[in-house]
């Protein structure tokens, strides 16, 4: 399962955590994520995936709940050509996945990679014009990953 963020316009506008907030799991117990306070809270065995070409802006933290041994579960996926803007602190509890020519973007937010069940994977498909940019970031597992550099840009 997935929370597959994606706008139907022509115009260069983004998806917000309040956008989603219009119906969540509050509304319908089925859907996976919640909103409350601007901050969104994606279910555990679910994975956010920022779709191709489109951009992500939430405009308040992101929690990917999870640390479970199956994907997905937590996971964060910016699809080609995506981009992540950070509004927020984000915690991702499973996998990180980062396409060919995608942006992920954190300036002054926190990014705390909080797995701890091993085998959960930190990939980052890297091309010239990639940029993965991380304000600071907390490690939390048992040696899975923990030789991350603080604060980490890489382009």
């Amino acid at each position: 399962m997935s929370l597959s963020v994606h706008e139907d316009t022509s115009a260069a506008t983004s998806t917000t955590n309040t956008d989603l907030d219009f119906y969540d799991s509050t509304n319908d117990s089925d859907i996976q994520f919640t909103v409350t306070g601007g901050n969104l809270s994606v279910a555990k065995g679910q994975e956010l995936h920022i779709w191709n070409s489109k951009k992500f802006a939430p405009g308040g933290t992101v929690t990917l709940n999870g640390n479970a041994a199956a994907s997905p579960d937590g996971d964060l996926h910016i699809d080609d050509n995506g981009v992540f803007v950070l509004g927020g602190d984000i915690s991702v509890a499973g996998n990180w996945a980062a396409d060919a020519g995608s942006i992920f973007t954190a300036t002054v937010y926190n990014t705390n990679y909080t797995a701890v069940q091993q085998g959960k994977l930190f990939l980052v498909y890297l091309q010239v014009h990639q940029l993965l940019q991380v304000f600071s970031s907390t490690i939390v597992g048992h040696g899975l990953f923990q030789t991350m550099l603080q604060p980490l840009l890489l382009q």
